[in-house]
């Protein structure tokens, strides 16, 4: 039994009753098999991880069979068909609603001249390729495989890796960029870093970060430019604008407008397509104008 809970009750005459539930983690026989477990090299890890993953790719062809709710990402399917589309001489973007860089509709394209589960063995490899990645680059000061098991075996990223969902190319290749920038080599890792930030502009975030700590002094002269900063940002310019110049040559202004200026214009349906939180719930049933007009009064 992995635990049991008992119910304590307190009678206090001051006071309500008051109920306390006490719970015990596991027993000596299930923690000494999960320490067991976990004292397992990290190669043993990598091979556990990657048969979960099988297992649930193999799982999502099952359930997509047999119940209407699908368990995979209709974002793969969005990818699957931008792959057509390009095999068939056509733009990715011919596909209703495909709104990624064109390198990954042609990254897919093993779905159709392949197998279809080609991009979730895929984005299961990179989640892998991740976990090895952070026990690569965690100081040994750490119990860095600690922290590599926490992303092999978290749910989130099984799930999201084997559902068919992308975002293992930007982690791995985020994790990439750093592991490089922490070897100081600055101009791959601005490559890599340029190249992720063309596939999702999100990772820019992390740029005055990296910007301060490549000097690593606490002094005003820390701000000022040197010959790593520049290096590093050069690169990443390159990496950045090399694909995207690409993808703007191939396919044009529908590029601009689908790949990045969707994003910025179309806030409001982003937002209701994507988002749960209460939070929003505001900004979802104003108008874009009406909130524009607020605003402006």
């Amino acid at each position: 039994m992995l635990w049991d809970a008992t119910i304590i009750t307190v009678h206090d005459k001051q006071r309500p009753v008051q109920i306390y539930v006490k719970i015990s983690i596991a027993n000596n026989s299930t923690m000494s098999l999960l320490n067991q477990f976990l004292k397992k090299k990290i190669g043993f890890h990598l091979r556990f991880s990657s048969f979960i993953h099988i297992f649930l790719i193999i799982f999502c062809e099952i359930q997509d069979r047999i119940l209407d709710v699908k368990y995979t990402d209709i974002d793969y399917v969005i990818f699957t068909d931008g792959a057509r589309f390009t095999l068939d001489g056509g733009s990715p973007f011919d596909r209703e609603t495909y709104r990624y860089t064109p390198l990954l509709a042609w990254i897919m394209t093993p779905n159709i001249i392949a197998f279809p589960q080609f991009g979730k063995i895929l984005f299961s490899a990179l989640d892998i390729l991740t976990g090895w990645m952070l026990y690569r680059m965690l100081p040994s000061s750490v119990d860095r495989k600690l922290f590599s098991l926490i992303w092999l075996y978290n749910p989130l990223t099984l799930i999201i890796s084997t559902r068919g969902s992308s975002e293992s190319i930007i982690c791995s290749l985020v994790i990439l960029a750093l592991y490089l920038f922490s070897k100081k080599q600055y101009l791959i890792a601005g490559l890599v870093y340029g190249f992720v930030i063309h596939f999702k502009i999100y990772p820019v975030i992390y740029a005055p970060s990296l910007y301060l700590v490549i000097s690593n002094k606490k002094h005003w002269r820390n701000l000022l430019p040197t010959k790593s900063k520049l290096v590093f940002f050069i690169s990443t310019a390159v990496g950045f604008l090399i694909p995207t110049l690409l993808s703007f040559y191939l396919y044009g202004q529908i590029y601009i407008d689908e790949a990045w200026l969707y994003h910025f214009y179309k806030l409001k349906s982003v937002l209701s397509s994507n988002s749960f939180s209460v939070c929003f719930c505001p900004t979802i049933c104003v108008d874009t104008r009406q909130r524009f007009l607020l605003l402006v009064r």
